[in-house]
């Protein structure tokens, strides 16, 4: 099953961004306690798209189900509170 929805970081993950002028991408380290949210399956095997602070990363998968992260609002409930 998908990730949807915000996760939250308990420990700073390693992610991909993909600079938009040259398309090369570039691994950064997100923040402990950086609010993620998953916008869609990622070019990239086995990851997912999240936005953070306006920007596009990829993030692995078991990074962002595993131990290291929790999830603090499912798509549902965003979706509802952004047409009220």
């Amino acid at each position: 099953m998908p990730a949807t929805g915000v996760y939250r970081l308990g420990k700073s993950l390693a992610a991909v961004h993909f600079d938009q002028a040259d398309g090369k991408g570039r691994i950064v380290f997100l923040p402990e306690d950086a609010e993620l949210r998953v916008t869609g399956p990622s070019s990239l095997c086995e990851c997912f798209e999240v936005e953070f602070e306006d920007r596009f990363y990829n993030i692995f998968k078991v990074d962002l189900l595993g131990p290291r992260s929790s999830r603090i609002k499912p798509l549902r409930a965003m979706a509802v509170r952004a047409c009220a």
